[in-house]
């Protein structure tokens, strides 16, 4: 999955704080957002896979999840000898 289309997915925005009141909070705007939540994909991108499947029921973020899924157990199960199931 793209980063980008978490924006859309989850309905996120710029979140502007007004820097004068209460705190002093700055801009954050949508691309500082997206760009921390590039960082965060890239640490887990399958854990963001089985959010969109479980919470949004993104059909190709579940065949995205499958790819990686079977990607890993073959993997794991390179260095295995004799039957499995």
């Amino acid at each position: 999955m793209r980063i980008e289309t978490l924006l859309s997915k989850f309905a996120i925005k710029g979140i502007n704080y007004d820097p004068q009141s209460g705190g002093g909070k700055a801009l954050l705007s949508a691309e500082e957002q997206l760009a921390v939540v590039g960082l965060c994909w890239h640490e887990s991108p399958v854990g963001w896979l089985v959010l969109f499947v479980e919470g949004l029921r993104d059909v190709h973020a579940l065949k995205q999840l499958q790819i990686a899924t079977r990607g890993e157990t073959l993997r794991l199960m390179e260095d295995w000898r004799g039957v499995y199931a």
